[in-house]
């Protein structure tokens, strides 16, 4: 992209940041201005301000090359190198607001922590990464805050306001009250007096306020605007103070007037007014939103537990299966598949609680917990009369940030399972996605199958680098704006042609989510990608925890304070995204159902086919491919058919039925016993996939796709809105229910 630089001819400093870099200005007329690259524009604006201390001219600069946009990036990235301090800051701003987060970090970091610069200039960084920083900034600056030697009390403030303004977390809080109390510079103590004021927590700052209220010069002024401000603030609450007279006069009645069960211990402490309260404030916040919701004491320190690092597992794919806890997959080599734990075994007892209807969620919380700790688990498996008891010994559980498949033809699959990144290992999700398209160009890719079938998110940042992988640089992708932080715009920053830019179709479903939906919407708003499937669940938000005075920061309100936006502007909160093509779950009979299940359930035909995979390796591989719909292709089939027909004559075990079963029984002793990962779906069986390569095959070339037997079998048989799949029973299918366990 090519710019007309004014700058070149009226001056870096007299212009707005609006105006610095226009496409175009009046005076082009008159061919005294020159087209220059976006490298010659870096370049420029970073000579204007070389000197150590550019008294703000930083912001605008920095506020022009932004408006450069991706093109700007590579000589922005090399620039740092050799830059000054002011024209690090310059070019940290332009990063940060490109999306550039990791890298501009650092560098701000390195101006931070470096006590031969001026006080001012590492304070400036501080509040750089409070405007514009995001998840690594914030985790960087709470490094600093507790791990580095003593830094001065002004720069610590700073930080700590920039630590608020990301996270509204209570580390941040404590430093500006420490400072505030004991602090013994004075302009720091100033300053963390007005943060705590103007951050909402005027009652811990109120008598330090008030004392400053009455000094001259600006703290006194902005002291005394807080002060007003609360005031007025107070007075609004004293006139819409009506819910919490209401919640007062509802806990007072009901513990007044409600007959309580003396022989239930449980109603004594339901009956308690904090728990009262907790369950309304909880029932306001869900009411708003399905995200918001109110943590009490107990709650939040489950969820800080979960967020540990040293937090582990049993390491298994776990669900509901008639309102039994079942293990739908074990991973193969983790805690619970050495200890001798298979696919739909049923969970009865954890360390000898009884989970029998206990709620998914929780019974999840009692499989997790520190590696190397032991979990106890009651189990029971179709064929045994009672149940066994197996331990496991909890580790550290990697799940794999996505599977990768691909398809006869050059029809690449990858399914993303979230949006994750590991700085310590220095892997994501984005740098998986672009290792597996490279692999798949260099074996022949015809077209592309992208699954977020339940994804439930991740990192925005890891779904902008996802995105941007297949659309042009300088794409705006995603945007996010709210009361309590600043409007920012997403784009691809990828320099040159983007890693993948051929035909392609997204697959999204109900359990779609978050990152995921912001992915799948940019690529359909950007018309990358059609999108098939059912409409995605609709959360487009950011959540904070926010600490609860009234309960001195004990408890937590997780409230939305950011909706995210698409490239053409909507907002997919509550809402979800409509797929192109549409399929609906399909029916199917209540026979087929109970003995497909009744098969799958008792391990009989897993068992089969690892006693006849060492002489039949090749023939399993090839029929997985395609085996015609013929159940005679199968070794000894009759001999099987007869064997489980016997067993269960009950049921209705049709040639056909015991073959989809075979299929789902040569893929899960691959993956389950072999630790195998090549061949995670299976497109003969599944009629999403069938559909949705149909629809791709109208995108690649001559219009369908290629002529091969197992594409031959079904590619005439849908329209674009045709028939749809039976979900309950494909291969490897997550439902609503189904979560992870790592």
């Amino acid at each position: 992209m090519q710019r007309f630089l004014t700058i070149m001819i009226l001056g870096l400093l007299s212009l707005t940041p609006a105006a610095f870099c226009e496409d175009a200005v009046s005076v082009a007329d008159t061919g005294s201005q020159q087209t220059v690259s976006a490298a010659d524009a870096v370049k420029f604006t970073l000579a204007q301000i070389a000197g150590e201390n550019a008294n703000g001219a930083e912001w605008e600069a920095g506020a022009a090359l932004f408006r450069l946009g991706a093109d700007a990036l590579p000589s922005l990235e090399s620039s740092l190198a050799n830059a000054t301090p002011s024209q690090t800051l310059t070019i940290c701003y332009a990063l940060l607001r490109l999306g550039e987060q990791n890298q501009a970090t650092r560098a701000v970091e390195a101006l931070i922590i470096n006590d031969k610069l001026p006080l001012e200039t590492r304070v400036n960084a501080a509040a750089l990464l409070g405007s514009y920083g995001g998840n690594y900034a914030s985790a960087r600056l709470r490094m600093l805050l507790a791990n580095t030697p003593p830094l001065p009390e002004l720069l610590r403030v700073e930080m700590a306001k920039s630590l608020w303004k990301l996270t509204h977390g209570a580390t941040a809080h404590e430093i500006l009250q420490e400072i505030m109390n004991t602090g013994n510079d004075r302009r720091a103590r100033a300053e963390s007096i007005l943060a705590l004021g103007r951050f909402g927590r005027f009652t811990d700052a109120q008598p330090q306020l008030e004392l400053l209220a009455t000094q001259p010069g600006r703290y006194g002024e902005e002291a005394r605007t807080i002060i007003d401000q609360n005031h007025k603030l107070e007075g609004r609450i004293r006139r819409d103070d009506f819910p919490a007279r209401l919640i007062q006069e509802l806990v007072f009645k009901v513990r007044q007037l409600y007959a309580p069960d003396d022989t239930d211990p449980d109603e004594a402490e339901q009956l308690k007014p904090e728990h009262l309260a907790s369950v309304a404030a909880d029932a306001m916040l869900q009411s708003i939103d399905p995200f918001s919701s109110y943590l009490d004491e107990q709650d939040f320190r489950d969820l800080a537990e979960q967020m540990r690092a040293d937090y582990g597992g049993i390491g298994a794919w776990v669900g509901l299966r008639s309102g039994r806890f079942t293990i739908l997959t074990p991973m193969y080599g983790q805690p619970a598949f050495k200890a001798g734990i298979r696919s739909m075994d049923v969970v009865e007892q954890v360390d000898g609680t009884d989970i029998t209807g206990m709620p998914l969620n929780k019974v999840v919380q009692m499989l997790k917990g520190k590696p190397k700790s032991k979990v106890s688990l009651a189990i029971i498996r179709k064929g045994w009369d009672e149940p066994k008891t197996f331990e496991v010994i909890r580790d550290l559980i990697e799940v794999p940030t996505l599977n990768a498949q691909m398809l006869p033809g050059g029809i690449g699959y990858i399914r993303l399972n979230g949006f994750n990144e590991d700085p310590r290992l220095d892997t994501s999700t984005s740098k998986a996605l672009h290792t597996a398209l490279l692999d798949f160009e260099k074996r022949g890719l015809t077209g592309l199958l992208i699954d977020l079938r339940n994804n439930p998110g991740g990192l925005l940042p890891e779904a902008v680098h996802v995105a941007e992988q297949f659309v042009d640089s300088g794409s705006k992708i995603v945007s996010s704006k709210g009361k309590a932080m600043p409007e920012q715009s997403y784009f691809s920053t990828i320099s040159g042609k983007p890693t993948y830019t051929g035909p392609m179709v997204v697959l999204v479903n109900q359990g779609s989510a978050s990152a995921s939906e912001i992915v799948a919407g940019a690529l359909r708003d950007l018309g990358r990608a059609t999108l098939v499937g059912q409409k995605t669940y609709g959360k487009g938000s950011v959540q904070q925890l926010i600490p609860v005075d009234l309960t001195g920061g004990t408890t937590r309100m997780k409230l939305t304070i950011a909706k995210y936006y698409l490239p053409k502007g909507e907002c997919i909160h509550k809402k979800g995204i409509e797929p192109h093509v549409k399929i609906e779950d399909a029916s199917i009979a209540a026979s087929e159902v109970e003995a497909r299940w009744t098969l799958r359930d008792n391990h009989e035909l897993i068992d089969w086919v690892e006693k006849m995979f060492p002489n039949n390796e090749k023939k399993f591989r090839d029929l997985l491919e395609f085996d015609s719909y013929n159940p005679e292709s199968y070794p000894d089939f009759d001999q099987l058919l007869k064997q489980m027909q016997d067993k269960y004559p009950k049921l209705k075990i049709t040639p056909d039925i015991l073959r989809k079963e075979l299929r789902v029984g040569i893929l899960s002793f691959l993956k389950d016993r072999r630790g195998e990962d090549e061949n995670i779906v299976d497109i003969q069986e599944s009629e999403t996939l069938q559909q949705a390569l149909v629809v791709l095959g109208q995108k690649m070339k001559d219009g369908k796709l290629p002529n091969l037997p197992v594409y031959n079998a079904f590619r005439d048989k849908y329209t674009p809105n045709g028939p749809v799949e039976a979900v309950a029973l494909e291969n490897n299918a997550d439902t609503e229910k189904n979560k992870p366990q790592n």
